[in-house]
């Protein structure tokens, strides 16, 4: 037994060595890993809840609520960027766009930025893949594209200088990421998808639907709707068909 148990820790020392290496040569993607095993090897349940609700990737989700096992996940996680839980003194919700007396409306612009930004909390992300979650519709240009993105980016970080939020938008290397000096956390929450398992609850399986009607079931804007469809369709749960005004959705099969 005391042998396992110093196999145990030196495995885990291995891997937090592992992890501080992937951390000074940027690869995110292995820092996300030893996050899991380190958390899988000593059963911590908050440590794996954060990889879940920090992992943006389905199939990453399902392999993480697969070792939770019976379980279940709260229905939110305070996430602090600079990685510190104390000393916070504002708490920004991602649904409503509160926090504290300040709030961003939403389905606007900067509130789904800040969603697209805290979406992955080991990645930094590329112009690119921003513009597709903020306009999931529409085609990056290379030059107009980024000036719309830029926007967002100074419309954001307006509203955190403006209500005295310590929250930042860096950007290195042509890549954006969510940083912090302490005093806030961001509530993210899996509702998305419950309100989505909802929608899809609602309608017939061979049923086609507009997003406007999408929208109505879900009770949130065109514009949110047109986010649970396109996250829907990525994730293989609904069949897009059409194009243009003349798009329907429809439920895939099991």
């Amino acid at each position: 037994m005391s042998r396992l148990h110093d196999d145990e820790k030196r495995a885990r020392r291995e891997l937090r060595e592992v992890r501080a290496l992937a951390v000074a040569r940027e690869n995110w993607e292995t820092v996300r890993d030893c996050d899991f095993h380190l958390a899988r090897s000593r059963k911590d349940f908050s440590g794996l809840t954060r990889v879940y609700f920090g992992t943006p990737h389905a199939a990453y989700r399902a392999r993480v609520l697969a070792e939770l096992g019976a379980r279940r996940l709260p229905e939110s996680f305070l996430w602090s960027p600079e990685g510190r839980g104390r000393g916070r003194r504002a708490v920004i919700d991602l649904l409503t766009g509160s926090a504290l007396d300040h709030r961003l409306k939403p389905g606007q612009v900067p509130h789904r930025l800040l969603c697209a930004l805290a979406a992955d909390f080991y990645k930094p992300q590329t112009l690119p893949a921003i513009h597709a979650s903020l306009f999931p519709d529409r085609h990056f240009n290379p030059v107009s594209s980024r000036d719309v993105v830029h926007q967002a980016m100074k419309r954001l970080r307006a509203w955190l200088d403006v209500n005295g939020l310590p929250l930042f938008v860096l950007e290195n290397a042509g890549r954006f990421q969510l940083a912090s000096q302490g005093g806030v956390a961001l509530r993210v929450r899996s509702s998305s998808g419950d309100r989505l398992s909802g929608l899809l609850g609602r309608l017939p399986r061979a049923a086609l639907f507009s997003r406007a009607e999408a929208a109505r079931a879900l009770g949130v804007s065109d514009r949110s709707a047109n986010l649970f469809l396109h996250d829907a369709v990525a994730g293989g749960r609904l069949i897009r068909t059409g194009a243009g005004p003349g798009t329907r959705y429809r439920r895939a099969a099991d």
